[in-house]
């Protein structure tokens, strides 16, 4: 289990063992999208990237998806990729 925090100047990748990683946005090139195809529907993934990490945020997963995509949208780039929905 991952557990993934923002603040206005980075974003916190946790582990279950509480190992952090810190991303500022500024090292970070930007995001994309993706959807994932599963039994229980289409799922939106969000990518955010630079050349030595990728953190995945997945609409599967997340309660606040939305609010999340919202978030960094307003920070960093969008590279591409298919969109569940454009609400954002």
């Amino acid at each position: 289990m991952i557990f993934v925090e923002m603040d206005e100047n980075a974003i916190v990748v946790k582990n279950l063992f509480f190992l952090n990683k810190k991303i500022d946005f500024t090292a970070l090139n930007g995001y994309e999208t993706r959807v994932q195809s599963m039994r229980l529907g289409n799922f939106e993934e969000l990518i955010v990237f630079n050349d030595e990490h990728r953190i995945v945020i997945s609409e599967f997963s997340m309660k606040n998806y939305i609010d999340l995509k919202k978030f960094i949208s307003d920070k960093l780039p969008y590279h591409g990729g298919p969109e569940k929905d454009r609400r954002v």
